[in-house]
């Protein structure tokens, strides 16, 4: 029979059911109070940053006495500077790649067939690629934030703001105060963000041999086998946010930088240098293969630089605390079903409790007799 049901208050002297309800109402509000809206700041709005970001090499490098520039493995070193070291030389954009080794072929064309052979192959590495030092502009913006208050501190640049170079633990190794004109990362410093040591064995070295499947594994036979000679990526993400440093409330917005190694991941480029040639037909097509006798084919390993933007800005927003509160009004209804659940099939006095909190309306006597008709 379809009915309608309404909330009655029944008071049942259950000391059980009572520890269980004032117990679950505590929780609850302990757990908004505390959990959600003072540790996990559930009155914060939230916004993801977008920025822009740009990479600048200088060349600090002043020592050319180094270990790996002894010619172990027949590789010499050269000393470039900081537009030697960068390939492709394009734009301020935020990948970056600096040139540490090369292996040179010098290479002529053959009269009869007009193909290119090798002459001679030679190996050396770029001497300091350490001492170079990386320059960082950047700025971000939490849009819909800085919509709503353009003044609030939530669109900035690094001259502005304060930030940090963390390394794999966590630990500060540089800072960068305020009020600067641009970021100033020694690339030691970043490597040493990263964990990674230029010097050390490549772990692009060991892999899987064709026909032998993953289990068979050989060790390459490449004298040169560092990262220095091999290449690698590094990933460098700059996190920003406003929040995590205060227990209540937004501080000024701070940055970092992480930086992370691909593993297994090595890079190389590929450059062909071509002579002067005087004997140029200008009424001809110019292919620079066809018009010269002998080129210059550079590969070039390096470090990749990847640079990502991310993090988010937070503000006071009444409707993420409205939306707190009725999380814990919901959770408060939940402890309250589980509660009369108990009540209704779990205790020995059950059917007692069903029969004081359920009432059945007696429909016939709410509903008023009709009278007879008058002949």
């Amino acid at each position: 029979m379809v009915s309608y049901c309404n909330y009655k208050y029944v008071s049942i002297p259950d000391k059980r059911l009572a520890f269980l309800q004032y117990g679950s109402i505590a929780l609850v509000f302990s757990y908004v109070l505390f959990g959600m809206i003072l540790l996990n700041k559930g009155y914060l709005a939230y916004d993801n940053v977008v920025g822009s970001v740009r990479f600048r090499l200088d060349n600090m490098n002043t020592e050319s006495n180094h270990p790996y520039c002894q010619g172990e493995g027949g590789a010499a070193c050269v000393k470039w500077d900081q537009y030697d070291v960068r390939y492709p030389l394009s734009g301020e954009t935020n990948s970056l790649f600096i040139t540490t080794a090369v292996e040179q072929s010098y290479e002529e064309r053959d009269n009869e067939d007009q193909i290119f052979t090798q002459v001679n192959k030679t190996n050396y590495r770029v001497a300091g690629i350490e001492n170079f030092w990386l320059r960082v502009s950047h700025s971000v913006e939490a849009p819909q934030h800085h919509a709503a208050d353009p003044q609030g501190g939530f669109a900035a640049s690094e001259k502005s703001i304060q930030g940090t170079l963390l390394g794999q633990d966590g630990s500060v190794l540089l800072e960068f105060n305020a009020y600067r004109k641009e970021d100033i990362i020694p690339l030691s410093k970043l490597l040493e963000a990263a964990g990674v040591d230029l010097d050390s064995e490549s772990d692009r070295v060991v892999r899987p041999m064709m026909g032998m499947g993953m289990g068979g594994m050989k060790k390459s036979t490449n004298s040169f086998n560092t990262f220095r000679d091999r290449g690698l990526v590094l990933f460098v993400t700059i996190s920003y946010e406003n929040y995590q440093d205060s227990f209540f409330g937004t501080t000024p917005a701070r940055y970092s930088y992480r930086v992370s190694r691909v593993p297994e991941a090595e890079y190389n480029a590929a450059q062909v240098v071509y002579p002067p040639s005087s004997s140029l037909d200008p009424s001809r097509p110019y292919s620079p293969s066809a018009s010269h006798t002998s080129r210059v084919v550079q590969s070039r390993a390096g470090i990749q630089l990847q640079l990502s933007q991310t993090g988010r800005l937070a503000m006071f927003s009444v409707n993420a605390l409205l939306m707190c509160i009725a999380g814990g009004m919901g959770l408060l209804a939940v402890g309250a079903t589980v509660v009369e659940s108990l009540a209704f099939y779990v205790l020995p006095a059950k059917n007692e409790y069903a029969k004081a909190m359920v009432e059945v309306a007696d429909v016939q006597s709410l509903t008023p007799q009709s009278k007879p008709k008058s002949s």
